[in-house]
């Protein structure tokens, strides 16, 4: 297998970013995912779809896939129970296979309510809530098994997620009440596309069996938040609830978040794996999860050669009329409003084949295109940006 090669474990909202970007840079990408009904959004997005469900036990096809890969592992743990068995399971597929390196996606919850203090990866583990302790169980088990066979792992603890798509909008609109912001905890987030650029780094780091607090370093209260979010998606602040009217109105998982306070210490990613946050605060994150940004996951674009050689009797795209086709591509991506670029190059390979189109992120290729492959090319282009749209 090539040093490209990566396995996504468990392959949703962050795991697509990952598996886009890791594509766009030349990998060969295999995402598994308990849905056969995903296999097509996956397929366009040029990735590898392998159906896995880590809740019927160890899955055999793990043992294959693993090996020599660089596995992004992104599977929660099941719902209930004190322990993390979607893990287990999977540790015990690999049986003889080792990869090349694991990145584990876990929590902050492992470290438990720290009355609001500065937490750094040093800070014992201090699981409160069952789901805090099947996380922390889910890490022991993969420091174990990785230590045993001497493989690199990198434990990514990370603050809750936000990005496009992934706004408290309904919650919001249904003006679901919310602790008043006195009483409130401190709370920590990661916007999307920081967090896959932390994944990407931690997956490249010569640093072994590491732990990385993953937050953007600037902790608010939950209030706040959700009073952002509305202010910025121009929604009515929610209602807010003294501590007393709180623990009889929210839900247990609401509830179980607002008895935690603490603040993240993010300085190890940023000294260690060289990363300098593009989304430091909610303001600009918020401004790009709303304003619809495209360029982190991605932008859907086709990729044509325009290159003509020296000598005109040697086959080459330009000879063969491919300026000609980029500016009827381009002309009709505009007219069709699509959310994609045109981009033109200076070779696909392939010259004896050419006029060579390919459509990335995906890279499926087209040989010995015409203007009558031009609707078939911008058909496929708009498949492909309406799965795009889906994770941004």
């Amino acid at each position: 297998m090539s040093d490209a090669d990566v396995l996504i474990v468990g392959c949703g909202y962050v795991g697509s970013r990952i598996g886009v970007r890791e594509v766009t840079d030349g990998a060969r990408v295999i995402a598994t995912t308990r849905s056969t009904e995903r296999f097509g959004e996956l397929t366009r997005l040029g990735l590898q779809p392998c159906a896995v469900n880590l809740d019927d036990g160890p899955n055999a096809q793990l043992e294959t896939l693993g090996h020599e890969m660089l596995v992004y592992y992104l599977v929660p743990p099941p719902g209930n129970g004190e322990e993390d068995s979607r893990a287990r399971h999977f540790l015990a597929s690999l049986n003889g296979a080792r990869p090349r390196r694991i990145v584990l996606l876990s929590t902050t919850a492992v470290y438990g309510d720290c009355d609001g203090a500065w937490v750094d990866e040093d800070m014992p583990l201090n699981p409160q809530t069952a789901r805090a302790r099947r996380r922390a169980d889910g890490e022991a088990r993969f420091r174990q098994w990785t230590k045993h066979h001497r493989v690199p792992l990198a434990v990514l603890r990370v603050a809750g997620i936000y990005g496009p798509g992934r706004l408290p909008e309904a919650r919001l609109q249904r003006a679901e009440p919310v602790l008043e912001p006195g009483a409130s905890p401190y709370s920590n987030r990661i916007h999307a596309d920081d967090l896959v650029r932390v994944c990407r780094a931690a997956a490249r780091t010569t640093h072994d069996y590491r732990v990385y607090n993953v937050a953007d370093g600037s902790p608010s209260n939950m209030s706040d938040y959700f009073f952002r979010v509305a202010d910025a998606l121009g929604l009515p602040r929610p209602p807010t609830l003294n501590r007393t009217q709180a623990e009889q109105a929210l839900s247990a998982g609401m509830l179980s978040y607002l008895r935690e306070s603490k603040r993240i210490d993010n300085a190890r990613l940023r000294e260690e794996l060289g990363i300098s946050l593009r989304y430091p605060d909610l303001e600009s994150g918020l401004a790009h999860a709303i304003g619809g940004s495209t360029h982190d996951a991605g932008t859907p674009c086709l990729v044509i050669c325009i290159n003509r050689r020296l000598n005109d009797e040697n086959p080459s795209c330009a000879a063969r009329g491919s300026e000609a086709l980029a500016a009827r591509l381009s002309d009709e991506i505009t007219r069709r409003g699509l959310v994609a670029e045109l981009r033109r190059v200076y070779c696909l390979g392939r010259c004896e084949q050419g006029p060579n189109v390919r459509i990335v992120p995906g890279g499926k290729t087209y040989k010995g295109v015409s203007e009558d492959d031009i609707e078939l090319l911008v058909e496929d282009l708009a498949g492909l940006c309406q799965v795009h749209a889906k994770i941004r």
